[in-house]
């Protein structure tokens, strides 16, 4: 087994020897160490006269020397490395059409069975979206779910670290390779994400970031996760490769409505009119998930609740009340608080699951928090 590692290996050294051509030597072969007994004609009909002259003595004593060496350098480093035909390899990776050949790795891979959520987003995030990623985030991971994503600057970052915070799971797929911190803003994520997830990467360790490599990634942050959450995306974000490839691989996709006159909603917004799912609450996506839900939905939520919206929460009633209403009942509180904030407060209730809207116009509660 250690020798076929480090043939494996070895053949994933030779330059201009790519995925698809060892994919091709694998089906033709069986497995690594036969490929060694390929006759050159096998190989030249394989590759072509190029490419099989690349792999003139790629076995050499020399050359597997290198591999080891290599090897025992990552794993000083602490990064792990798994063969697609090996037992340790993400079974969901190798159910899609592509999967990486080798995937690297720092951290613990999810356990077997574990539920997981993707969640992306823009890179530059309005307020809100940073509040919705923290939210989703950080409740799906109190109740055991996974947080994949792209440790990227914004929604993804933000998410992750919310996961970790709540003492949750993430794992960050980059682009590059996994003893790279990129975005270097990111640092404390990826050192935390050493100690409590997993950093992958289908690139060796030692691969700078490059914008050519960062598409591909995302069809692992799909395979990897139960479903796809997008937190904000404009109109031709990037963020939509992942979409794409998670529908190519039979996942649901969620998207956090916004506003029409938000720029970074209307691929949210598009993406809902195309038949994604809105995501309104942690409670409806761990039912998606078929977890099971707390009795009192957002109570989780609502102790971390800034006074404001505990506030307006508790000047809600059952009953149906409009904006004016609420708004009295606060003033009567001595409690200062203009049209536009109390609105947004009220969204986020809605979005937590603790109030209702009637006609868009009128809210009331719709459960019972914990005060204390």
């Amino acid at each position: 087994m250690e020798q076929e590692r480090t043939l494996a290996l070895a053949l994933c050294r030779v330059e201009g020897i790519g995925a698809v051509s060892i994919r091709k030597l694998l089906e033709k072969a069986g497995d690594v160490s036969e490929i060694r007994k390929l006759p050159a004609e096998s190989l030249q009909k394989l590759l072509g006269e190029k490419k099989a002259a690349l792999l003139k003595n790629w076995d050499a004593p020399e050359n597997l020397e290198r591999a080891k060496r290599q090897e025992e350098q990552w794993k000083k480093k602490g990064i792990s490395f798994d063969f697609l035909w090996e037992e340790a390899y993400p079974k969901r990776l190798k159910e899609i059409s592509d999967p990486p050949l080798v995937l690297y790795r720092i951290g613990k891979l999810p356990e077997p069975g574990k539920k997981m959520a993707a969640i992306v987003g823009a890179r530059a995030c309005s307020s809100y979206g940073k509040e919705m990623a923290e939210y989703f985030a950080r409740g799906l991971a109190k109740e055991g779910i996974g947080i994949v994503s792209g440790m990227a600057r914004g929604a993804d970052g933000i998410a992750q670290r919310a996961a970790l915070s709540a003492g949750g799971y993430s794992v960050a797929v980059l682009g590059c390779g996994v003893d790279i911190c990129y975005p270097e803003e990111n640092r404390p994520l990826y050192e935390k994400l050493w100690e409590n997830g997993c950093i992958l990467s289908e690139y060796p360790p030692g691969t700078q970031p490059h914008s050519r490599l960062f598409p591909p990634r995302n069809r692992i942050i799909s395979a990897l996760s139960d479903l796809v959450l997008v937190i904000e995306a404009r109109e031709k974000s990037g963020t939509l490769i992942t979409v794409d490839m998670a529908l190519e691989q039979g996942k649901d996709v969620f998207a956090v409505p916004g506003r029409i006159t938000d720029t970074c909603s209307r691929g949210c917004n598009r993406l809902i009119g195309n038949g994604a799912g809105i995501a309104v609450s942690v409670a409806q996506l761990l039912q998606e998930l078929q977890c099971p839900v707390a009795a009192t939905p957002g109570s989780t939520a609502s102790s971390s609740w800034p006074p404001l919206r505990k506030t307006i929460w508790q000047a809600l009633d059952t009953m149906p009340q409009s904006m004016d209403e609420i708004a009295d009942t606060l003033v009567r509180q001595k409690i200062s608080i203009n049209v536009q904030m109390l609105m947004q407060e009220l969204v986020f209730l809605e979005l937590e699951g603790a109030a209702g809207s009637v006609m868009g116009r009128y809210y009331r509660k719709t459960f019972a928090c914990n005060d204390g």
